[in-house]
């Protein structure tokens, strides 16, 4: 399928149509038909959010009052806030928004919120669980964090950082024949010489085993 901003109109004219007057006036009408479709794609900002500007990303966050927006946030975080945040609002103060936003904040972080009914805690508390890699300096933005989007009655336990560590055991088990020539008696001979013969069968199983630290 040919995009509207592609199309030639030279090529709609009959051949008996094409004419240097009207080759030149579709090549003019072309060029300005593609800079109305660059002009409809800008003003089409919250549905192609990935393709604005990032000069007008922090415009539209101030405009809209996007929640936890930090304008030294990377890029990518920054257009996954604007794309989110009227869904935060509907959900704000519950878990499932607390882990949206962290694991937005952290991209892809795996980010979980634990009750305290899962390891009995004190009822109203929870804690956070998640795979970011967390310095220093993050634990303070990470907790202001949860604090903006959390309910006032709920109460932070504390933050676990999970590490998961895959490895894999092997084991191999194996089986050896040999055969041999039987013990004869005096008088008696042998009708076919059996030469010594050494069979090995191994059998090797790799398991997989993930742990979390």
């Amino acid at each position: 399928m040919i995009k509207i901003s592609d199309y030639q109109t030279e090529n709609a004219l009959p051949s008996e149509m094409k004419t240097t007057e009207r080759r030149a006036l579709s090549y003019a009408f072309d060029r300005q038909k593609r800079k109305y479709c660059e002009y409809i794609n800008r003003a089409c900002i919250w549905g192609n959010i990935e393709n604005v500007d990032e000069d007008k990303l922090d415009f539209l966050a101030v405009e809209n009052r996007v929640m936890f927006y930090d304008s030294q946030m990377e890029t990518e975080v920054k257009r996954n806030f604007l794309s989110n945040y009227l869904s935060w609002y509907l959900k704000l103060g519950t878990g499932m928004a607390a882990e949206e936003v962290i694991d937005t904040y952290y991209s892809g972080s795996g980010t979980k919120l634990v009750k305290w009914f899962e390891y009995d805690g004190e009822p109203y508390h929870f804690r956070i669980e998640t795979t970011a890699t967390l310095g220093e300096d993050c634990y303070a933005d990470l907790k202001q964090l949860i604090f903006k989007v959390k309910n006032a009655r709920s109460r932070l336990d504390q933050i676990r950082t999970m590490r998961y560590l895959s490895s894999a055991y092997s084991a191999a088990t194996g089986t050896i024949s040999r055969c041999k020539n039987p013990p004869i008696k005096e008088g008696m001979s042998i009708a076919r010489n059996i030469e010594d013969d050494f069979n090995a069968v191994v059998s090797i199983d790799t398991m997989q085993k993930q742990s979390i630290y």
